[in-house]
């Protein structure tokens, strides 16, 4: 079956999942309307790169300082009235940025941003977490639940091998949709910066959220599975989570493969706005937001493109390939734009940056929800998008403050590809430890250790 085909089937056959999908495509389409904006906004006050990487913080930080917390509630409530209160919660949000914009009040846009992307430190590890139950297949009769194939070693019981299967199909669609989304939405956003201001774009983005709330209502009850242990204090379940992940190094490194690629990507995203404004500045007015707007298209291209490709080639998950593989990508990637001469190798290597991003994601995502008992999954999400969003953040502060006291735009990607290859030795040697403790391994578990 076809990856088409395979997405097809299950919009068509999965109703929850169509749902849960069509609420996501909603609000991120806004999420990159104000992105473009928000930038822009920063630009134009012509305050540095620190500011630009600001923004980027902005979009990211809040949601690592609360990750912990929405991981323990996610695994503790109906995980549908997560996603419509966050959904309403932020759309609130976004009406109050509009008006800030319209003020010209970039400390209160960004101060509201803080707030409004801090929930998405609920809804994010909230889809993670619900798409296993979103995906299950029809009932079958007793016969065809006995013929079926057995489980992958080490998931959770409960999910058949054809659900292991729809869960690589459904995070393929989940970010061929997002690069999607991302070109659209950066595109729209970057021609409603330059043409109708970015009040206009925020309020778009408003919108969508409260679009976002009203399909999430629709979906069915998404609560927890238990694990039969009382349920105990927040410190106590995430140290309970923790604990996990320090005794599997294969749910270990599915929670922390992002990282790397992360930082790599925060110093790449502060030179991608400085040679955006750079292309632009002897343009007509607002070029600057259309030239942003067109590279992060490009990047989305490949962001979409990078799943595909390794669905295609279909390697074997079980090792460390598939991690070295894509972070190695977004490393080449970010490290061309910074020797890059030109408009051209610039658009090149963007799109190279995302395709490893993007095949990381997916792969990643997927081989989390396929090991991750259900029990511990919004906890286990919620660390992953902490570890992802810390590290873009770290990526981009530390590569704006190296390239503006260097007074040299590349050393910010310089920075974060450095930064990012020692998260990716760091965690190959903790993943190695991990493995070294696990008593009695099995030859599969010693042949899926990281090399």
């Amino acid at each position: 079956m076809t990856s088409a085909t395979s997405w097809l089937c299950l919009l068509r056959e999965r109703t929850a999942f169509r749902r849960l999908w069509l609420a996501d495509v909603v609000s991120l389409l806004g999420d990159w309307l104000t992105y473009v904006a928000v930038s822009v906004l920063a630009l134009e006050r012509g305050e540095g790169l620190i500011t630009v990487s600001l923004v980027l913080v902005a979009h990211a930080l809040p949601s690592s300082v609360l990750a912990p917390i929405a991981g323990w509630v996610v695994d503790r409530v109906d995980r549908r009235r997560v996603l419509v209160l966050t959904s309403l919660a932020r759309g609130g949000l976004a009406l109050g940025m509009a008006g800030a914009a319209s003020a010209g009040s970039l400390a209160w846009v960004q101060a509201l941003l803080l707030l409004r992307i801090a929930l998405a430190a609920f809804s994010e590890p909230a889809v993670t977490a619900s798409l296993p139950k979103v995906l299950a297949p029809p009932a079958r009769s007793a016969s065809e639940a006995s013929s079926a194939s057995a489980p992958e070693v080490g998931a959770s019981s409960v999910r058949s091998a054809r659900l292991l299967a729809d869960l690589g199909a459904a995070n393929r669609l989940i970010g061929a949709t997002w690069s999607v989304l991302f070109a659209l939405g950066v595109a729209a956003g970057g021609v409603a910066a330059a043409f109708l201001g970015p009040t206009w774009a925020i309020l778009l983005d408003a919108a969508t959220f409260f679009v976002a709330a009203w399909i999430s209502t629709g979906l069915p009850a998404l609560t927890p599975e238990r694990d039969g242990a009382s349920r105990g204090s927040l410190f106590g379940e995430l140290f309970a989570a923790l604990s996990h992940v320090k005794g599997d190094r294969r749910i270990l490194e599915a929670t922390l493969a992002k990282t790397p690629a992360a930082i790599v990507n925060g110093g790449g995203w502060v030179l991608l706005n400085e040679r955006a404004q750079s292309l632009g500045a002897a343009s007509w007015f607002g070029a600057t937001a259309l030239l942003l707007g067109a590279l992060q298209c490009v990047r989305a291209l490949g962001t979409g493109a990078g799943p595909l490709l390794w669905a295609r080639w279909s390697p074997d998950d079980r090792s460390a390939w598939w991690w070295n593989a894509t972070t190695w990508a977004a490393v080449l990637g970010v490290s061309a734009l910074a020797l890059a001469p030109s408009s051209g190798w610039i658009a090149l290597a963007v799109f190279l940056w995302g395709l490893g991003t993007g095949a990381n994601w997916v792969v990643a995502t997927t081989r989390l929800q396929r090991l991750a008992p259900d029990h511990l999954l919004g906890r286990l999400a919620a660390l992953d998008l902490f570890g992802h969003t810390l590290g873009q953040c770290a990526g981009a502060l530390f590569g704006a403050l190296v390239a503006q006291s260097l007074a040299r735009p590349s050393a910010s990607a310089w920075t974060g590809v450095a930064l990012g290859i020692s998260a990716w030795l760091l965690l190959k040697l903790v993943g190695q430890l991990a493995a070294n403790r696990e008593p009695h391994a099995s030859p599969e578990a010693a042949a899926q250790s990281v090399r």
